[in-house]
């Protein structure tokens, strides 16, 4: 599967409760072919000296190009945390999304349970994949470029 991250995306600087500042990632994810497909939230944060994204991924079957706050078809979030695991180093993991998951926006944001039973995961992880390895905030956060 070949996807790009699309260039136009917003980063936002913002405070957490702990009192720290960190930035938040929102872009779109394209596929080759086929055009829209993914929109994600990286949350990179620092807390007690570790530094952590928190990765959020909306998969749709059926994106409307012109309004992708539209819900058409099927729409689900994925949750994880990229970040230092002791005895593993450096890896994802599946998370529950903290709050309310009632956004009409996110469709159904699945537990880490519901995660790991659905059919796209593996979209889901090819999508982290990529921003791992491309979005220049993340890489960047987590000293993966040098500059």
């Amino acid at each position: 599967m070949s996807l790009l991250l699309d260039p136009d995306y917003d980063v936002a600087t913002y405070t957490c409760d702990c009192g720290n500042v960190h930035e938040r990632v929102t872009g779109f994810v394209n596929h080759e072919t086929i055009g829209a497909f993914a929109v994600f939230y990286a949350d990179c944060v620092h807390h007690d000296g570790e530094h952590e994204a928190y990765i959020d991924v909306i998969l749709d079957d059926e994106w409307d190009p012109e309004h992708p706050a539209t819900v058409v078809g099927d729409r689900v979030t994925f949750s994880c945390r990229y970040g230092f695991i002791e005895g593993h180093g450096y890896a994802c993991s599946l998370v529950t999304p903290p709050g309310d998951s009632s956004n009409a926006f996110r469709g159904v944001q699945l537990s880490r349970e519901e995660a790991l039973q659905h059919e796209w995961l593996p979209r889901f992880w090819d999508v982290v994949d990529l921003i791992i390895e491309k979005d220049p905030t993340v890489r960047m956060h987590f000293g993966l470029d040098s500059h």
